[in-house]
């Protein structure tokens, strides 16, 4: 007589198990005839057509699972089978007395068939789930449980992982598998079948009741409504599938839908999602298939990460032409509030044609900055990048070594462009092999060859994946034009190597016409003619002139000259000191 029921089910204790890891000490029977292969599986290969056993003795605990994973590379019938048998006396099919799990017969519909044997005559005592195991391939995870009073249990993950379904219940204690006992897997098998035959995780373990409730393995943004959940275990869906049993504290929004799929909750809010500012999902009352209910949890800290869209990247830094064997690498600087998701985002060389995307989940935070190349590790130790740095491999598209183009976009919408060229390195590096391009400030444009220069050398010339040495910052001020500081030494040291000037205007349309004079009244260096300006941000000077070399140590004079085309002007004389060095 056949009984159903539900047990439930925790495994701890394990008292035999093998994931194939090394070698097949622990087996007995035709070793000969299997191997482990380079993904750690326990493979059949054999030479011709049979029957191949693998035995393993050992005492049975006096309640116990049987768990293992299960992969036949064809459909399987009654003469390309697996068998595992089970048995409590004897070590042999022919003499032992136990039960047995079958996969594998003929027709259409094999089921995963449950059997006992005694000297050789089986029978089947029941069967899982029709047509269970009759694809091509079949690959399974089982777990059968005895209680020690004739109770058995029978669960499968069809897909080949350990999200057990209930399959197959029954009772028979004909006889009791405790104590010293064999496990034995028999693979029968036709010529062409010789080596289609994997397992892996098998185990038998001590049974415990199961009394732990469902628990978050993972969490993640969808969309911006939407979140997904993962728990460890089959949910019971009546449960999963209330909105009202998930809250986010930190707003108001509510979830409206929640859909279940095995382990897998996923949930809809009505209101979407800012990005930037982190939540969690809180839940209660979700159970698991015995009953087992979560009271209160919660998920892992959760941000909502958007598209990018024109203004919040900017190319940042550029290494084009790196030390022989060493590779090229872009920076990016996400200028926004905003979580920044990376999937999808183009790198292109218009010049070349060539472009490369990204296909990895990176996100940016507000304000980061993150290098993409494709020798991570080489340009750390390279540049010798502190542990705050973010470099990411990523190939990218080749560049020029002298001059080229690097654009940013996202679904065909441009981001940012740059053309880069050696000319804008600083004339005080003589060698530019290995130094970087890095962007002077965020507000500036990519287009303009001032907000462009070496990197440093107090920062092995360059700074992937980190704040720029050579950044300069906008301030606030009062007066109209003003000098950060009253001297500088442009000396590439990281320190005061430019003359800053800050302007704060009363209106946006400026243009501005600035020129610098030595001390002998000699105009040295026009930095800027009709210039349009914003209505504050700052223009700096390195120190070169405009017959490309640094100016001598000395006084500078700095006529600035602002015209509104509605007819508004300014005038100002600035003086700074060029120095050797700046304290």
């Amino acid at each position: 007589m056949l009984f159903l029921f539900l047990l439930p089910i925790h495994v701890v204790s394990g008292q035999f198990s093998d994931s194939f890891d090394s070698d097949l000490s622990q087996w007995s029977g035709d070793v000969e005839d299997f191997t482990i292969d380079n993904t750690g599986w326990l493979q059949l290969n054999a030479d011709e057509s049979g029957e191949s056993m693998l035995k393993a003795e050992f005492n049975f605990p006096d309640e116990w699972t049987l768990s293992q994973r299960l992969r036949m590379e064809f459909a399987p019938s009654d003469n390309n089978r697996t068998r595992i048998y089970m048995l409590s006396e004897g070590n042999d099919i022919d003499t032992g007395n136990g039960y047995f799990l079958n996969i594998g017969e003929n027709g259409s519909s094999d089921a995963i068939n449950f059997g006992i044997i005694s000297f050789g005559s089986e029978t089947i005592l029941g069967s899982g789930t029709m047509g269970g195991v009759s694809s091509d391939p079949v690959n399974i995870g089982l777990s059968l449980n005895y209680d020690g009073d004739g109770f058995w249990s029978l669960s499968v993950d069809y897909e080949g992982g350990v999200l057990y379904v209930p399959d197959l219940d029954l009772s028979d204690n004909t006889f009791d598998i405790k104590g010293a006992g064999t496990l034995i897997i028999e693979c029968k098998y036709s010529s062409t079948r010789v080596d289609k035959f994997f397992f892996d995780d098998i185990s038998i373990q001590l049974l415990e009741e199961d009394l732990s409730p469902p628990e978050i393995i993972t969490a993640e943004v969808i969309d911006n409504r939407t979140v997904k959940l993962v728990f460890n275990e089959l949910l019971d869906e009546i449960s999963a599938s209330n909105p009202t049993n998930y809250i986010i504290p930190e707003t108001s929004n509510e979830a409206i839908e929640a859909t279940v799929n095995k382990n897998e909750v996923t949930i809809q809010f009505e209101s979407i999602f800012i990005s930037g500012p982190s939540f969690t999902v809180f839940i209660s009352n979700i159970q698991d298939l015995l009953g087992n209910t979560v009271e209160n949890s919660q998920s892992d800290v959760l941000f909502y990460a958007t598209p990018p869209q024109e203004g919040d990247l900017i190319i940042n830094e550029i290494l084009f032409d790196p030390y022989p064997g060493e590779g090229d690498f872009v920076e990016i600087y996400n200028k926004s509030n905003k979580l920044i998701a990376l999937l999808g985002l183009e790198i292109h060389n218009d010049d070349r044609e060539e472009f490369r995307v990204i296909d990895d989940p990176l996100i940016m935070m507000p304000e980061s900055y993150m290098a993409l190349t494709s020798l991570p590790e080489n340009v750390s130790l390279r540049y010798q990048t502190p542990d705050e740095a973010i470099i990411e491999p990523q190939s990218l598209p080749a560049f020029n070594n002298d001059n080229g183009n690097i654009t940013l976009r996202y679904l065909g919408q441009e981001l940012d462009e740059f053309n880069y060229d050696e000319d804008l390195h600083s004339v005080i590096i003589n060698d530019t092999e290995g130094v970087s391009l890095e962007r002077i400030s965020p507000d500036l444009g990519s287009e303009d060859r001032n907000n462009w220069t070496s990197g440093q050398a107090v920062n092995q010339f360059a700074t992937p994946g980190y704040r720029n040495g050579a950044l300069i910052e906008a301030m606030d001020g009062t007066q109209v034009v003003s000098l950060r500081e009253s001297h500088f030494s442009p000396n590439g040291d990281a320190h005061m190597d430019y003359a800053i000037l800050d302007y704060n205007l009363d209106k946006a349309g400026y243009l501005a016409t600035i020129e610098i004079f030595n001390d002998s009244g000699q105009r040295i260096k026009k930095l800027s003619s009709n210039v349009s300006l914003d209505t504050n941000g700052f223009i700096q000077w390195d120190g070169i002139t405009d017959e490309g070399k640094i100016g001598r140590i000395g006084v500078y004079i700095i006529m600035v000259e602002l015209f509104h085309p509605d007819g508004d002007t300014y005038q100002e004389r600035l003086a700074v000191v060029l120095s050797k060095n700046v304290d």
